[in-house]
């Protein structure tokens, strides 16, 4: 029973889906960023008021800060679960290509079987050219999965950093 294929997917798609996914966490990455400056930005306004005014003055505007400081505050947990949601479907694509690459490197075993029973010289070549161009396959997808891989850890670091941040003014991230 032979088995049934996977679709294909083609190498320019391939690059293109792994290039938007570097693309979108690196976007997302300065979104958070400016998310976390701004939340330093209002901790260290909060923490340098002089709060000499009326008690109610003062009082309202401590409040004003804390409220934007909470909006800065789900602005990073709601641009944060977007980088999680661009991480995920990266992560997804990682686990696809692991699969693609895994069964080219079953073909080019079967092929380099194949080949020690061949005697003849003309369909020895041919079958030496499709395991070239398996291999070359492979390494392709290989590489895509190498630079997801990368793009991912790198994601997730400085996710982790910039949550700190937020962590070190007060804030809660998830």
């Amino acid at each position: 029973m032979k088995r049934r294929l996977k679709e294909g997917r083609r190498r320019n798609d391939i690059a293109e889906n792994v290039s938007i996914s570097r693309e979108g966490m690196e976007e997302k990455r300065e979104d958070l960023d400016v998310d976390a400056s701004d939340h330093e930005t209002v901790v260290e306004v909060r923490e340098n008021l002089e709060g000499e005014g009326t008690e109610e003055g003062v009082a309202e505007v401590r409040d004003q800060i804390e409220r934007a400081r909470d909006v800065t505050e789900d602005i990073f947990e709601a641009d944060g679960e977007d980088l999680e949601d661009i991480q995920d479907e990266a992560k997804d694509s990682q686990d696809d290509l692991e699969e693609r690459s895994e069964a080219v490197g079953r073909d080019v075993e079967k092929v380099s079987d194949g080949l020690e029973r061949i005697q003849l010289q003309e369909t020895t070549n041919e079958l030496r050219r499709a395991e070239e161009s398996a291999r070359g396959d492979r390494e392709f997808l290989d590489e895509h999965i190498e630079q997801l891989d990368e793009a991912i850890e790198k994601s997730e670091t400085e996710y982790e950093e910039l949550k700190a941040r937020v962590r070190a003014g007060g804030g809660d991230p998830k």
